[in-house]
């Protein structure tokens, strides 16, 4: 998620681009059994304020990361494999001076966003290496909660391995600079949605369910002012940041009403850092 300093200038940047998929489309049938079945090692990462739980080590492969948010602000996970030989602390003084660094392009994603007493999971493949954990939601002084000291490392131990697919999902969410694809029109029910990036640089999703009346314009206000007021949706699930090429699966439960997808990612491509919803990434879907 953006600093407060990022957002500040959404309002004069952003025109919102709420544009719902197609009415006359005809949506998908009642999801029952997803055919994201596959049964995984759980990595459990407990979400505090300010301060991560995290394993020693995880397996090499196909894992479900379940996050748990024991905390009361809004909290998600990054998972991004560092460079050989590259420390943590290094990796994260890189990422304080320069939120658009290539420290994005070996993004693996994670859960987001638990609002607290929230678990959510979602399943990745992690290759063998020492991945940096963090979280990048601001709070009420606009700082990212990493700037409190919100982060921490996975290792991943083994030889290497192929990315295997992960399971094409009920649902398809195609990522790419700087718009949302779904296909097929989600409808309510559980269902698992296949996140793909087929951009040239990291993005994420975050999945709200609209409060009547609201947009994705007031999700971005209110992450911009350190989830301070009542939220304007319920927070749903998604993917953190994932790299160009990368896919994960995400376990939704949508209930009927409209839906927000947000990328709050910094922009890396040039550098400059500014959230991707500053771009326009912002989409609203209708649930039936």
């Amino acid at each position: 998620m953006p600093s407060l300093r990022w957002l500040s200038r959404i309002g004069a940047m952003v025109a919102v681009s709420s544009s719902s998929l197609a009415a006359q489309a005809k949506p998908a049938a009642r999801p029952v059994a997803t055919k994201a079945a596959t049964i995984a090692p759980v990595v459990l990462i407990e979400a505090m304020d300010f301060a991560f739980k995290v394993p020693a080590t995880a397996p090499a492969g196909l894992v479900t990361i379940r996050l748990k948010n024991t905390g009361k602000a809004l909290h998600h996970a990054q998972l991004a494999r560092m460079k050989s030989g590259q420390t943590l602390a290094d990796f994260m003084t890189q990422l304080r001076k320069n939120p658009g660094s290539l420290n994005w392009r070996e993004s693996e994603g994670g859960p987001t966003s638990a609002i607290g007493g929230q678990v959510l999971e979602m399943q990745i493949i992690l290759a063998p290496g020492t991945y940096a954990v963090w979280c990048w939601i601001p709070s009420e002084d606009g700082s990212p909660h990493y700037m409190k000291g919100m982060y921490s490392k996975l290792e991943v131990p083994g030889p290497s391995i192929s990315r295997a697919a992960v399971s094409k999902g009920d649902v398809k969410v195609t990522l790419s600079d700087y718009d949302f694809a779904v296909t097929p029109v989600p409808a309510a029910g559980i269902q698992t949605w296949r996140i793909e990036n087929l951009g040239p640089q990291s993005h994420e999703v975050t999945l709200v369910k609209l409060d009547r009346g609201k947009t994705a314009l007031d999700v971005v206000k209110w992450m911009e002012d350190g989830q301070r007021t009542e939220a304007p949706g319920r927070m749903v699930g998604g993917s953190s940041s994932i790299a160009p090429g990368r896919a994960v699966t995400s376990k939704m439960d949508l209930s009927p009403g409209e839906y927000a997808l947000l990328c709050f990612t910094p922009d890396h491509l040039k550098g400059t850092g500014k959230p991707h919803a500053d771009m326009g990434m912002m989409k609203t879907i209708s649930v039936r």
